[in-house]
């Protein structure tokens, strides 16, 4: 059985991160180790948060690793903080490493509180290494260091697939994109030199742990069916059930987060290939 390990931040409470993938990724029959960035009380939406940096034990326990000659085979990124966690994860990982690199940094034009401004410039080494990435619009921007506009057309949404791709990795996803009245997420397949733009109505709707959600979904079912537009497809599709149920639903998503739970057995369902 493959073993992934997901380095990404530890929400307690409100479910984002790795609370969620945890619960995601092994739906799809793979071994998930986790390894926190940083704990938070809460997600960073709250007035206050209690918070407990990991660097060094994330140095230690991937040192540790290394010596026993422990290695995953693939490896999930998300939110990594600061250029100490980013040359760990460097110095530890291996050239058959397959990474899956969500890059977090921001939304809507806002780098997320805990965001340094150079943090942008401090992963490109991990893009490059990566053989997966799914930035949402905002981020790409920043990877590329170029303004942010949301009123991007086809071509210029296709330009900047293009200029992420040519920094290494071999999919690159852009989510939060509308297209056509459309809203969802634009990929971009290297290997075949294919784009592919998959979306539904935009949902007058927003919840944190969407982001997280998608990237672990899309982990699961591409290393399962093998298929990056299936794959994509199948994404979107049961994210958008989710956020539709969640809508429409009383809970308080903002301090409980996404009830996505009771789609679990659909997630696993539909992990196999049509």
């Amino acid at each position: 059985m493959k073993r992934i390990l997901a380095i990404n931040d530890l929400t307690v409470r409100s479910k984002a991160a790795i609370s969620i993938s945890s619960n995601i990724i092994p739906l799809f029959g793979f071994e998930l180790d986790i390894l926190p960035t940083m704990l938070y009380s809460n997600h960073l939406g709250f007035k206050e948060v209690a918070k407990l940096d990991t660097s060094s034990f994330i140095k230690d326990t991937l040192d540790i690793y290394a010596k026993d000659n422990f290695y995953y085979d693939y490896i999930y990124l998300g939110l990594l903080l600061n250029k100490e966690n980013i040359n760990t994860i460097l110095k530890y990982i291996k050239p058959n490493t397959i990474i899956y690199f969500d890059p977090i940094m921001g939304d809507n034009g806002r780098l997320y509180n805990s965001i340094d401004v150079n943090y942008p410039n401090y992963i490109k080494e991990l893009i490059y290494k990566s053989e997966v990435i799914t930035p949402n619009l905002f981020e790409a921007c920043l990877i590329l260091n170029k303004e942010y506009k949301t009123n991007l057309d086809e071509l210029e949404i296709k330009n900047i697939l293009k200029e992420l791709s040519s920094l290494g990795p071999k999919i690159v996803i852009i989510t939060s994109v509308t297209l056509n009245n459309l809203y969802g997420a634009y990929l971009y397949d290297k290997k075949n030199n294919e784009y592919y733009f998959y979306g539904l109505p935009k949902l007058d709707y927003n919840a944190h742990g969407t982001g997280d959600l998608f990237s672990s979904l899309f982990m699961g079912y591409n290393l399962t069916l093998n298929d990056c537009k299936l794959a994509l497809c199948k994404t979107i599709d049961i994210l958008y059930e989710i956020l539709k149920y969640n809508q429409k639903s009383n809970e308080n998503v903002f301090k409980n987060g996404l009830d996505y739970e009771r789609f679990l057995s659909k997630i696993i369902y539909d992990s196999k290939r049509d």
